[in-house]
């Protein structure tokens, strides 16, 4: 029994290993690392109006509004698999290769597609500081750099 507990250790370090690596290569990317600063600031309780903060609440409210997100993401896609990715699955790959070839368009310019040119933003200040304020900036972050976050 021991024995096999060590074959499975190590034939999951590397892959543990390539995990860690690929979420710290994230961390580092230009989208998320300049904003670093700002979200432990506002998470440790910087903000000249939160005197009673509490870091480690604060972070595991971020950090659960973060989760949330992907984890709503993760249940949609997976009813719309169900639901229509399966039934119509050679209209899908047409209908998103299109829509990947006008988005790739409009980014080199050849396209000028004025709603995608847009800035829209929901919240133009941060939330307060606390706990629900982390959890709503935990989302914000979630939605608004999901693209950022995989590999790249």
């Amino acid at each position: 029994m021991a024995a096999m507990q060590a074959v499975t250790t190590v034939s999951l370090s590397p892959a543990l290993g390539l995990a860690f690596l690929a979420g710290f290569l994230s961390f580092l990317s230009p989208c998320v690392f300049p904003l670093v600063p700002v979200y432990a600031g506002y998470l440790g309780g910087a903000a000249a109006s939160d005197r009673r903060s509490r870091p480690l609440l604060n972070g595991a409210a971020f950090v659960l509004g973060f989760s949330l997100v992907f984890i709503v993401l993760y249940y949609v896609f997976l009813a719309l698999n169900i639901a229509i990715f399966t039934a119509h699955r050679q209209l899908f790959d047409i209908v998103a290769g299109s829509i990947i070839i006008v988005f790739a368009l409009q980014m080199l310019g050849i396209l000028r597609i004025p709603g995608l040119t847009r800035e829209f933003k929901l919240m133009h200040t941060a939330p307060a500081p606390g706990v629900v304020g982390s959890f709503v900036l935990g989302i914000g972050f979630a939605a608004g750099w999901s693209p950022c976050l995989g590999p790249q």
